[in-house]
């Protein structure tokens, strides 16, 4: 009963270091800073005066609506910005990076350790799949928001083939 638990141990610290470098290496992209796409996006006047005149809101159709004020204090129209729309592209791209940075480690490591295996210690190899299953799997969460409906199906579904397979050959 000892070994065993020392064994599981010993798996789960692998496996968490693992983790922990590919999310390491993976912060090693910089999200992209909101201000530095939208530049004193609402420049409100901190002195107001009485304003009789009433201004028509802009439907700006998907883009961000920004309050224009003039030199009084009082708004005086909506200018239309896609700041908003180009900081997600952005924000997206870079995690798109991330993801498959992620899931690239999370594989290689499962090949590597099946292709390789010959003569390791079981429970280093062990955690070596176990870590890259979890890389694969958070990567697959993490970044849920960016894959299509079709690829989030494929993904997880090639997530569930992966594991299968690994139990088979690992333990039967």
């Amino acid at each position: 009963m000892k070994n065993s638990f020392k064994d599981g141990v010993n798996i789960s610290v692998v496996a968490l270091l693992l983790f922990g470098l590919v999310l390491s290496v993976s912060n090693l992209f910089e999200q992209p800073d909101y201000s530095e796409f939208c530049k004193n996006i609402y420049p409100i006047p901190l002195e107001k005066t009485a304003c009789n005149n009433s201004v028509t809101f802009v439907d700006c159709k998907g883009l961000t609506t920004i309050p224009v004020y003039d030199d009084s204090g009082c708004l005086s129209s909506y200018d239309c910005s896609s700041c908003q729309n180009d900081y997600e592209s952005e924000r997206k791209k870079v995690s798109q990076y991330k993801f498959l940075v992620e899931l690239f480690f999370g594989f290689f490591t499962i090949v590597f350790v099946l292709l390789k295996d010959k003569g390791w210690n079981r429970i280093f190899s062990m955690g070596l799949i176990i870590g890259g299953l979890i890389i694969i799997f958070f990567s697959s969460v993490r970044y849920y928001d960016i894959l299509n409906k079709y690829l989030r199906v494929l993904m997880f579904s090639l997530e569930l083939l992966l594991f299968s397979f690994l139990i088979k050959k690992k333990f039967y």
